[in-house]
């Protein structure tokens, strides 16, 4: 609903891609079994809403005033970066949920780093202080499988596998235990 009200639908018009998907039965299979898809589908909508935003805010009119260039730091960069830094945690937390996510988001960040470069209407997000912003937000994103490390060693009885060493994690990670 949120999507399409973003893209100026009206309410009522909002409501039918909202209603196809929540009387939807495959929808309803997925999502009611205790399985990683039903989160991955939750992760692939929410980059969907984030890169709709970051789309909105980088070409809307918030363009240069008060003497400012458009090189100097707007409030509208501002919420480009932002959002950007939301969605590169976004995708780290769901690379730990399912790594078939890579499909979709690999395009999406593609399109995040490139878009304000190839348009000429955003900040520069390759710029290294930016890219190091992105990175800790993705790597904030990983939290889980630092807390995997942290759990095994405290509480072993709740994990699967062993990943009290780097070894450990990395069998899991690449998710060698269970295909």
């Amino acid at each position: 609903w949120f999507a399409s009200r973003g893209l100026r639908f009206s309410s009522s018009l909002a409501l039918l891609p909202a209603g196809l998907m929540a009387f939807a039965p495959l929808f309803w299979q997925y999502h009611t079994q205790a399985e990683v898809f039903s989160m991955n589908n939750m992760f692939i909508c929410l980059q969907l809403l984030l890169l709709q935003m970051f789309a909105k805010a980088l070409y809307s009119q918030g363009g240069t005033s008060g003497g400012q260039t458009e090189d100097d730091e707007t409030p509208r960069h501002a919420r480009v970066r932002r959002i950007a830094a939301v969605g590169a945690f976004a995708v780290g937390l769901g690379f730990t949920n399912q790594h078939t996510i890579i499909f979709f988001s690999a395009p999406v960040v593609l399109f995040v780093l490139g878009a304000p470069l190839l348009s000429g209407r955003g900040p520069s997000l390759l710029a290294p202080p930016t890219l190091l912003l992105l990175a800790g937000a993705f790597a904030a994103g990983l939290v889980p499988y630092w807390y995997l490390v942290y759990s095994a060693n405290h509480a072993p009885l709740g994990t699967w596998g062993d990943q009290r060493s780097w070894k450990g994690l990395v069998r899991h990670v690449l998710r060698q235990e269970y295909g």
